[in-house]
């Protein structure tokens, strides 16, 4: 009876964490569909510039009250709040420098990337953990050969798209040497000393290395082939995840 009350409170825990990601959800798109609003008129777009400006200075603020919790509660072990502070900051300072980057689509390029990150976290709640390191690598290979796509030939975003790439790839290569070391350790780490879980004892870290291994190509693929590898690639990349997804859903039953 104590392990089932434990299960019905854990996916008790599970649900609510859910319920509150689709909250915020719900309320960045419409912070970003109403930013985009201001951003597309002539009238109304100093206002969105000013709003964004505001918003900077909070999220710097944020950041600095996230650190400071986080020193403070340190010993407590409730330093996790000041993080989920500190994230949260430097989440919304990089999209108002996103959404001045690219003025004045930024604010309606967050409303397709809000999406993504919704379901990116009913990944990580609902299936294994190695399938939402797979479902981020794939989402990321999209949105790579997705502004690839739009942009390659260009000169005047050649070198952004190779150093993204050499970026995306390095990453991805870090990725696969802590799975393969991950490997060795049935899924645990040490982290400040202390240890963690990371990934179950019985994970198959195969898929973990093919991932890499997709992603890394499909970054290079399109600065080399051109913009027809990357319309097809990610057709390719969206039915593998397909096909992760099933699996581990098989896994999960």
């Amino acid at each position: 009876m104590k392990k089932e009350s434990a299960a019905v409170k854990k996916d008790d825990i599970v649900f609510h964490r859910i319920l509150i990601l689709f909250l915020v959800s719900f309320v960045l798109e419409i912070a970003f569909l109403f930013l985009n609003r201001l951003y597309l008129y002539a009238g109304t777009f100093t206002m969105a510039h000013a709003i964004v400006g505001v918003v900077q200075y909070i999220a710097i603020g944020a950041f600095v009250v996230g650190v400071i919790l986080m020193i403070v509660l340190w010993k407590k072990e409730m330093a996790r709040y000041g993080a989920f502070v500190g994230v949260a900051g430097v989440l919304a300072f990089a999209a108002c420098r996103f959404m001045e980057f690219f003025y004045p689509h930024g604010a309606k390029y967050l409303c397709y990337i809000v999406p993504l990150v919704l379901v990116l976290g009913l990944i990580y709640y609902i299936y294994q953990k190695e399938f939402f390191v797979s479902a981020v690598i794939g989402t990321v290979a999209l949105m790579d050969l997705w502004a690839a796509r739009r942009v390659v030939g260009n000169l005047k975003w050649m070198g952004v798209l190779w150093a993204l790439a050499i970026g995306i790839a390095l990453l991805l290569i870090l990725c696969a040497i802590s799975a393969w070391r991950l490997s060795k350790t049935y899924g645990r780490a040490k982290l400040f000393g202390k240890p963690f879980v990371l990934l179950s004892k019985n994970t198959k870290y195969p898929p973990l290395y093919a991932s890499c291994i997709i992603g890394v190509i499909s970054v290079f693929a399109p600065l080399l082939l051109g913009a027809t590898a990357a319309y097809f690639l990610m057709f390719f990349i969206g039915a593998y995840l397909l096909v992760l997804a099933v699996y581990y859903k098989t896994k999960l039953m």
